[in-house]
């Protein structure tokens, strides 16, 4: 690069902030933050609206998969790098199921919309069925998008058959009651290691405050922060605030 000197073993790289921002203009840079400390209030200023870091192609992530490097705010010490690490790997395991997970709810819905629209008689049921599970990775815009569809063509098809139309709506709509009840909680938050509540939750606060793009964030984001979250509460319980004075002597 350079920029960034100084390459230390296990890739990790030292530079000054002047050099990442040089490097970011000639380049788009994607960073995962790390704050430990108070500087961290300062980096999340910077990439508000008064700073906009945004234009200097820096854009934030939070999966180790999409980053470029990992900018650590607050003072770091040496017995720090085990845990990043861990913490790292941990964050990457997570996303990892959660695409696993997201990916068997797709293929169970994008079989039964194809089966039953086939046996429903409606032309190209196997591919409206089949996107519609593909995309249903996308929270709730594979039933918007595959009824949508399906409907329109169900209209055109079955125009005057009330009936088939309906049973056309029906499969679209138990489809996502099915997916947003049962699989999504079960299989997806199973994955991720989050309570089925815990990810509704994350679903309906990431979509009240930041609309479709917080919904097609939140279980990552969510999941992201109760790898942080298990291990703020693991640290405490073995601290000396937890277990007290005597069993730590004791120990």
């Amino acid at each position: 690069m350079g920029v960034l000197e100084n390459r230390f073993r296990d890739n990790v790289l030292f530079s000054t902030v002047d050099g990442i921002i040089n490097w970011s203009r000639k380049s788009a840079l994607w960073p995962e933050t790390f704050g430990i400390a108070c500087c961290a209030i300062e980096m999340i200023a910077a990439g508000c609206s008064r700073y906009d870091l945004d234009r200097f192609g820096v854009v934030f992530r939070s999966s180790p998969r999409q980053s470029d490097l990992m900018i650590i705010a607050g003072t770091v010490t040496k017995k720090f790098a085990p845990i990043i690490r861990r913490l790292a790997r941990e964050i990457d395991a997570t996303l990892a199921s959660f695409i696993r997970g997201m990916g068997t709810v797709c293929l169970i819905l994008g079989t039964y919309y194809a089966i039953a629209l086939m046996l429903v008689g409606l032309n190209f049921g196997l591919v409206v069925g089949l996107v519609a599970g593909l995309v249903t990775f996308i929270p709730y815009l594979g039933a918007l998008t595959g009824g949508a569809l399906a409907i329109g063509l169900a209209l055109f098809q079955f125009w005057g058959d009330w009936v088939s139309i309906g049973l056309v709506a029906g499969i679209f709509a138990l489809g996502q009651v099915v997916e947003g009840n049962v699989l999504t909680p079960q299989l997806v938050g199973n994955s991720v290691g989050l309570h089925p509540v815990w990810l509704l939750l994350a679903l309906a606060v990431f979509g009240a405050l930041f609309g479709f793009v917080g919904m097609l964030v939140a279980v990552p984001v969510a999941a992201a922060i109760g790898v942080l979250a298990r291990f703020a509460v693991n640290q405490y319980l073995d601290s000396r605030l937890y277990k007290g004075t005597e069993d730590r002597d004791a120990s």
